[in-house]
């Protein structure tokens, strides 16, 4: 006989059944949460807010310095300001360069901006022919060059280095030999390099300063230069140097005495120097010279003996006095020194 169980019987026990079993687990669940912490006293509301504080005092501190790291607005200056600045990185080449790899438009701005106050150094076929590729795909840059040592070292690179001295009209100080500089800036109908006032003649054939030097456009050339450095070769002296304030040669040390005497006559001949304020005299110096040159108390005050080490080029020379510290400062903290000895002080233009 089966047991007969109606069907709402059977959802009565099923429900207490379901109940019987549900009810346990929910207490077991509520037992193993940890329940909200509930500050009943007064320190732990205040700790609460030290917290609260701590954490608002962060943020505020975050935000000033996220307002301080903004990027300054260099792109909003002026286009001068703007070349003013980037100038400042031609002083020293790691600072030169990293502009240059920031993007093309600085790296455009960087090159305008320091090429007036770097020293071009035209010796190698690679140094002539990169400085060369660039004068021609920016052309308005020409007129920028203020310092050119044109040496080319192979006869390929001779004719491209003429073409690039005659183009830059604007230097203001040039060094390059006798044929270099006939070839170039005086071979033309009329002098264009009107803004250069700082030769340094680096020698050639014996007879290429007499034919500078009777030239029209040669001698206007000469006429225009305060200073004026000739090394191995002797002076043009059919030219009055109207405006030249400096003077420097290479003693001849086979000539040891007329050199010396032409230096001491410069400053005597006013009808050819009639601004000439010093006479800079240079020679290698060796192991075998002394330390002081015994003849300063011998020779007239603005005519200065300068030794140059024998490991310094007169390319080097000539970069630093780019630089601001050549031979031309040397001499005049030297001539100072020797009109303080003398008990004369003054200032030295």
């Amino acid at each position: 006989m089966g047991l007969d169980i109606e069907l709402p019987q059977a959802f009565t026990i099923a429900s207490i059944l379901t109940f019987s079993v549900l009810v346990p687990l929910w207490f077991t669940f509520l037992s193993t949460v940890t329940p909200p912490k509930v500050h009943t006293t007064p320190f732990g509301y205040l700790a609460q807010w030290h917290r609260r504080r701590e954490m608002y005092l962060e943020r505020v501190h975050r935000r000033a310095l996220a307002s301080r790291r903004r990027v300054f607005p260099f792109c909003g200056l002026p286009y001068e300001v703007q070349l003013v600045v980037l100038s400042h990185c031609a002083g020293w080449l790691p600072t030169n360069i990293s502009p240059l790899l920031v993007s093309k438009w600085v790296n455009t701005m960087t090159i305008e901006a320091c090429l007036p106050f770097l020293a071009v150094r035209l010796v190698s076929s690679n140094q002539v022919t990169s400085f060369s590729h660039l004068l021609a795909a920016r052309s308005n840059l020409e007129h920028l060059v203020r310092h050119l040592w044109v040496t080319p070292v192979d006869e390929a690179s001779i004719a491209v280095c003429r073409h690039i001295l005659k183009s830059c009209t604007g230097i203001r100080s040039v060094a390059c030999n006798g044929d270099m500089l006939r070839d170039s800036i005086l071979d033309s109908d009329r002098l264009r390099h009107l803004h250069c006032t700082n030769a340094t003649i680096l020698g050639g054939r014996g007879g290429d300063m007499e034919s500078i030097a009777n030239s029209a456009i040669g001698v206007a050339f000469f006429r225009r230069l305060t200073h004026l450095r000739v090394v191995g070769r002797a002076i043009p002296r059919n030219i009055a140097y109207v405006r030249l304030t400096h003077l420097s040669y290479e003693l001849d040390r086979r000539a040891m005495e007329q050199s010396k005497g032409f230096a001491w006559g410069a400053l005597e001949n006013r009808s050819v120097f009639p601004c000439l304020q010093s006479v800079l005299l240079t020679r290698v110096r060796y192991c075998s010279d002394p330390a002081a040159d015994p003849d300063d108390w011998k020779r007239p005050e603005k005519v200065i003996m300068l030794y140059i080490p024998r490991e310094e080029s007169e390319m080097q020379k000539w970069c630093e006095g780019v630089n601001g510290y050549g031979i031309w400062e040397q001499a005049k903290s030297k001539l100072e020194g020797m009109m303080i000895r003398r008990g004369r002080p003054g200032v030295i233009v």
